[in-house]
């Protein structure tokens, strides 16, 4: 990773390309971006996502709140397009970015229909932002609701994943990190098999 990169605002970013998907800004002025949002946060089946906003209208004022965040420099909310399906099948945020070492990711889901392999593509990848790219320490904490088994066998799968140490005192959900060293020493068997970030663009 150059120094140069290191120095850029996040703010600048206009997307981020994987070998499964694209990961394309949300646009807080976007009625359809606000839409997709909330359709995807309110699927019955496999979500186990805190409850958002009830309408379209709530859910642009969030991403109003959002908006200087974004600007700040301290989150970026991405909109994620499935290359196998040829539209949108997730969203996902990365947040805590002007927290020194360490970043997070939060409100990351997808339809049931997504190509199976790119939710864990673009969890690698949000690794690979922050770790390779930004110069990051830690990721995390963040919280997984216990009854969420499906992500938590990603997460085995992918075998970068600790516990934090507030885990023990939540009955309702873990609460785990991936450090840098996990990462270095697990990364390399998936960039062989292709998976992770091709290009950020940047405006």
């Amino acid at each position: 990773m150059s120094n140069n990169m290191a120095l850029r605002n996040y703010s600048s970013i206009v997307s981020i390309e994987t070998l499964m998907a694209r990961l394309d800004l949300i646009d807080p002025s976007a009625e359809f971006d606000a839409q997709l949002i909330l359709d995807l946060r309110s699927r019955k089946r496999g979500n186990f996502l805190k409850t958002g906003g009830e309408s379209v209208d709530k859910q642009m004022a969030y991403l109003r709140q959002y908006k200087m965040r974004f600007e700040a420099n301290e989150e970026i909310y991405f909109k994620i397009w499935d290359k196998s399906r040829e539209a949108y099948q997730g969203v996902v945020r990365f947040t805590e970015l002007s927290s020194g070492g360490k970043f997070n990711w939060e409100s990351f889901v997808v339809y049931e229909n997504c190509s199976p392999m790119m939710p864990i593509d673009v969890m690698l990848s949000t690794y690979q932002f922050g770790f390779e790219f930004f110069n990051k320490q830690v990721c995390g904490p963040w919280q997984v609701d216990r009854r969420h088994n499906q992500m938590m066998r990603i997460h085995e799968f992918i075998g970068m994943y600790n516990y934090s140490d507030c885990n023990a005192e939540d009955e309702s959900y873990f609460w785990i990190e991936v450090n840098l060293k996990p990462y270095l020493d697990k990364i390399v068997r998936f960039k062989k098999m292709g998976l992770g970030i091709k290009e950020i663009k940047w405006k």
